[in-house]
């Protein structure tokens, strides 16, 4: 099957990264940060993201992403004017190395 792609049920990347971003929130609680990955992926790779805070009202996403990196998006936080940690890992993304 190659280096990447979906095996007994399991997901086989050949790249994975993983990390964290600060984002600064604004008075409305949100706030973006622009991430760029060590290494360049083949594709635009699947993204998780998820706020190291216990402010359980925050949302936060992936956006605008690229093979060389990618935008936070943080928004609804109850806490406002501070930076938080957004922890993400991102890896390969195995359908569309099918293609």
């Amino acid at each position: 099957m190659g280096k990447y792609g979906l095996h007994s049920g399991y997901l086989k990347a050949q790249n994975w990264q993983a990390g964290t971003a600060s984002v600064t929130l604004n008075g409305n609680g949100d706030g973006t940060a622009n991430v760029t990955f060590k290494r360049k992926f083949k594709n635009t790779p699947v993204i998780m993201v998820g706020a190291q805070t216990s402010d359980d009202t925050i949302t936060c996403n992936a956006g605008i992403r690229t093979p060389t990196g990618f935008r936070i998006h943080c928004d609804g936080a109850t806490a406002t004017g501070q930076a938080i940690t957004v922890g993400y890992i991102a890896a390969d993304d195995p359908i569309s190395g099918f293609a």
